[in-house]
């Protein structure tokens, strides 16, 4: 992502409620109501994978390494996921 270009990542069916930038800016991870978790090339917009909760997520947020998702649901669960090998 350059300059002014925003651009849209379209992909969750309802309302996102959280957004976390990795610590190198690479990846975006978006929570939404639809109970998905996706992960985005920060440069391309484009999806590179999903992550299922079993209800509303409400926040996302890397680690500091940038390794590990966390994700919390409104169910009262909260998942700890490795970013290069725990996808769905």
């Amino acid at each position: 992502m350059t300059g002014s270009n925003p651009f849209l990542l379209r992909g969750h069916s309802n309302s996102v409620t959280s957004v976390a930038f990795s610590t190198d800016d690479r990846l975006i991870a978006t929570a939404s109501l639809d109970g998905t978790v996706r992960i985005w090339d920060a440069m391309t917009a484009e999806a590179q994978y999903r992550l299922e909760h079993s209800n509303t997520v409400t926040s996302v947020a890397f680690s500091r390494d940038g390794a590990r998702l966390a994700t919390a649901s409104r169910d009262g669960t909260t998942k700890l996921r490795d970013v290069k090998t725990d996808r769905n």
